[in-house]
């Protein structure tokens, strides 16, 4: 068998990233969640009101990102509800301080 490194096609001879099974659900959470973050910190940047105009920067792009980071969060709680549904009552995560 050959390594990762000297598969053909390999790009630049890197080692290739291993599938994370899907019980690194914690991670993939907080991705979200980040995802949402930014949506949300654009969509500040874009409901800038000019003050020579009074007009907001980009009100589509406002609302779409709004919308997105709405969008990411609330897929981050539902997946959230399917870890806590998934762990045995016995097996809950330590509190951190």
């Amino acid at each position: 068998m050959l390594p990762d490194r000297e598969l053909p096609g390999h790009p630049r001879g890197l080692p290739r990233r291993r599938c994370r099974s899907g019980g690194d659900i914690g991670r993939r959470i907080a991705r979200i969640n980040m995802l949402g973050s930014i949506f949300f910190g654009i969509s500040a940047v874009t409901s800038f009101i000019v003050p020579e105009t009074g007009e907001v920067v980009d009100a589509e792009a406002t609302n779409a990102t709004t919308f997105l980071g709405a969008a990411c969060f609330l897929a981050g709680a539902v997946l959230l509800m399917e870890e806590s549904r998934a762990r045995p009552e016995g097996r809950r995560r330590p509190a951190t301080a």
